[in-house]
């Protein structure tokens, strides 16, 4: 019964195959951006340099840890409490997903040691990064929700959607100088990186039929997915197999992650017109990971359409939550229409093994301005572009960010930022301690609240020597 139900699972995330999955690697912590939080300022800008501190130590599991949700789907028109009872709404929640922003990101900082001499700053660093992102095409979540009775007699059709999403190891290493008597910075960091595991797709194209009588929608597609993990998906023919999806011990020996490597770089500038006014630039996480043949996979899958995917009354609401449907039709019939469609994903599937391919990291190209409006007050602004290396093109990201040191061993920052698909966030933050300083922050401190949680945490801990 398990294995049915995974199996259900996983034939439903391959019919909504019009999903855009991208990496958004390396939370950005806006309100810690004009603070001393040192690592956090090392990837705005490599050419940062503390005044405060000649030796900075970060500790395993003590330095830094960042925590990035975005999750439209978990709001008050999605589910509902009624006394120990919890009622959820599928279509609701697919509904949800149109053009809104799904991403989860997590950055671990395990180890790190910088130190200043009297012109130049450096640091070694070792952190661990994994995210995913998740844009759906609003006209199909809405005909999937709502039922092909609202889109009679139409075609929908997606094109070069894209999927990608990573996990990786990085050790940095970095170097900053200053020059003409500290009025221009400069710096860079360069990065070794070793994947952990890999999904990404790219999809040519997607169509979504539906018939004047409402009796049936027709779904085709074409997709190609890299699967570097792991996790066995195939037969011995070199078909998808939906019953040999599994991970097994001789597959978990075998997987080697040092055969996927990469390298990455950052680069920054930054200069002081006046003791109060300084500008930047910078362009970080230009780079890439190279996964190895010995543990990559390609999945290919053509549903033609002439030949497509046909739905005659499935119930995504009833077979999501097993809720009552007004649907005549039983589960037993529609058990037998799932079992046709994972077959024929199946027959037009090819699945090959040992493959080489790249993976590029997403590249920030940000424009910094800092003011000190008093001794203890500062205001920083940042206008930034992120490139996914994707055919959807770039996009934004802004913020304003104040910092008031109000004792030397207390700080508080305040933040608000605006990226593409997401809504305009506050956050905050407050340091404490010199020698040993702690940093709690968010950038998204009502997210924990809204109608839409998109939590963002980050906690993080420095010896300031």
């Amino acid at each position: 019964m398990e294995q049915y139900k995974y199996k259900n699972i996983v034939l439903f995330l391959l019919l909504l195959v019009g999903v855009s999955i991208n990496l958004e690697a390396q939370v950005r912590n806006y309100s810690l951006m004009a603070s001393q939080a040192d690592w956090e300022r090392l990837n705005f800008n490599p050419s940062y340099m503390p005044k405060e501190a000649k030796t900075i130590i970060t500790l395993p599991l003590l330095s830094s840890t960042s925590v990035d949700l975005k999750l439209p789907f978990v709001n008050d028109k999605t589910f509902k409490v009624k006394g120990d009872r919890m009622e959820v709404y599928a279509d609701e929640i697919v509904r949800s997903l149109g053009n809104q922003e799904l991403s989860a990101g997590l950055d671990l900082n395990l180890l790190g040691i910088a130190w200043r001499t009297k012109q130049n700053f450096f640091s070694i660093n070792v952190a661990v990064h994994s995210s995913a992102y998740l844009l759906m095409d609003k006209e199909l979540t809405n005909t999937v929700a709502n039922g092909n009775g609202t889109n009679l007699g139409e075609t929908i059709r997606s094109k070069e959607m894209v999927l990608n999403a990573n996990a990786w190891g990085e050790f940095n290493f970095g170097f900053s100088s200053s020059l003409l008597e500290d009025k221009i910075r400069l710096g860079t960091r360069v990065k070794f990186l070793v994947g952990l595991a890999n999904l990404q797709s790219k999809q040519n194209e997607l169509s979504l039929k539906t018939f004047d009588q409402g009796d049936r929608i027709e779904l085709g597609f074409q997709d190609k997915i890299y699967l570097n993990a792991p996790i066995k998906i195939s037969d011995n023919k070199g078909q998808l197999d939906f019953d040999e999806m599994s991970i097994e011990r001789n597959d978990l020996n075998t997987f080697n992650p040092f055969n996927n490597y990469g390298l990455g770089l950052d680069l920054g500038l930054e200069y002081k017109f006046y003791n109060r006014l300084s500008l930047g630039f910078a362009l970080t996480n230009l780079g890439f990971i190279k996964w190895g043949e010995e543990n990559a996979t390609q999945v290919s899958v053509d549903i033609k359409e002439d030949n497509p995917i046909s739905f005659e009354g499935f119930s995504f609401r009833r077979r999501l939550i097993n809720a009552d449907d007004p649907m005549k039709r039983n589960f037993e019939e529609e058990d037998n229409e799932l079992e046709e469609i994972q077959k024929q994903i199946e027959e037009n599937s090819r699945v090959e093994r040992g493959l080489v391919y790249k993976t590029y990291l997403p590249t920030f190209y940000n424009l910094t301005a800092e003011y000190k409006l008093t001794k203890t007050l500062k205001a920083k602004g940042l206008v930034g572009l992120i490139d996914r290396h994707i055919k959807k093109g770039l996009s934004y990201e802004l913020a304003l960010t104040t910092h008031w040191q109000a004792k030397s061993w207390l700080a508080t920052s305040l933040s608000l930022s605006k990226c593409s698909y997401q809504q305009p966030a506050l956050g905050g933050a407050i340091m404490i301690g010199k020698g040993f300083q702690w940093f709690i922050a968010s950038n998204n401190i009502l997210g924990f609240f809204g109608s839409n949680l998109s939590p963002n945490a980050y906690l993080g801990f420095n010896i300031r020597i």
